[in-house]
C-alpha cells in the first residue's frame, strides 16, 4: 500500500518530475477535490462493500445505520437466522411499512435509520450488505493511505488530479490531455473489473438470487 507522500510523488512524476512546492500543494488539493466527488457519485465499486449487523431487542423496530453507510448493495437483502433457518426481509417504502403484520418480514430505510416489521417478540440480529462512504483526505506525509479509493484506484485519481493541475496550474495543455486520456483508461479498467466481480458474485450475495427470489 502506498503512503500519502508516495501517491503525491507519483503525480509529480507524471507532471514531468516537477519539484515546485506550489505544484505539489495544488496536486494535493486536486486529489482531495476528486476524492470528494467520488464519494458523492452513484457508482459504488466492490471495495466499498461492507457488512453491518444490528441487534433488535424485543419490541424494538428501528436502529441507526452505520456512520459510514452510503447505499444498500442492490443485489442483496437484510437477513436474520431463526430456528437455524435464514429469513430474508423484503423491502417496502417507509409509508407502506406501517401496519405490516403476519409471518413475512419487511424493512425500510428512512433517512439514517432502518425500520423492521413486524415488531419482534424476541431478540433479532439482522445483517445486511452496504456500500461505505469513504471521505478520508490525502495529507502530504509518510503515513499509509487508508482511503479505499486511493488504495484501489490510485492511478485513476492521480492522473485525473494531475490533468487538472497541468491544465489550470502549470499551463501544459498537451500534457493535461495525455493525463486525461490515461485517466479515462484507468477508469474504464476499474469499471470493467467491477462489472466482472459483480456478475461473478451476484448469485452468492446474501439475499440475492441465491435465496430463490
Amino acid at each position: 500500500m502506498s503512503t500519502h507522500s508516495e501517491i503525491i510523488d507519483l503525480g509529480m512524476s507524471r507532471l514531468g518530475r516537477r519539484r515546485s512546492t506550489e505544484v505539489r500543494r495544488d496536486l494535493v488539493t486536486e486529489i482531495n477535490s476528486f476524492l470528494k466527488r467520488l464519494s458523492r457519485q452513484s457508482f459504488k465499486p466492490w471495495f466499498l462493500m461492507d457488512m453491518d449487523t444490528l441487534t433488535f431487542e424485543a419490541g424494538e423496530v428501528v436502529k441507526p445505520l452505520a456512520d459510514d453507510f452510503s447505499l444498500e448493495v442492490e443485489a442483496s437483502r437484510p437477513f436474520f437466522t431463526y430456528d437455524g433457518e435464514v429469513e430474508y426481509l423484503q423491502k417496502l417504502s417507509y409509508a407502506m411499512l406501517e401496519g405490516q403484520t403476519g409471518t413475512k418480514n419487511f424493512y425500510a430505510i428512512e433517512g439514517n435509520n432502518i425500520h423492521i416489521r413486524p415488531t419482534p417478540s424476541e431478540q433479532q440480529v439482522v445483517s445486511f450488505l452496504y456500500y461505505k462512504n469513504d471521505e478520508g483526505e490525502l495529507v502530504d506525509n509518510a503515513i499509509e493511505a487508508t482511503n479505499l479509493w486511493l488504495v484501489n484506484a490510485e492511478d485513476w485519481i492521480v492522473n485525473s488530479a494531475a490533468s487538472r493541475v497541468a491544465r489550470f496550474h502549470t499551463i501544459a495543455r498537451d500534457l493535461a490531455q495525455d493525463l486525461a486520456d490515461d485517466a479515462r483508461e484507468f477508469k474504464t479498467e476499474l469499471y470493467v473489473l467491477h462489472e466482472a466481480r459483480k456478475h461473478q458474485n451476484m448469485d452468492y450475495y446474501v439475499g440475492g438470487a441465491s435465496d430463490g427470489s
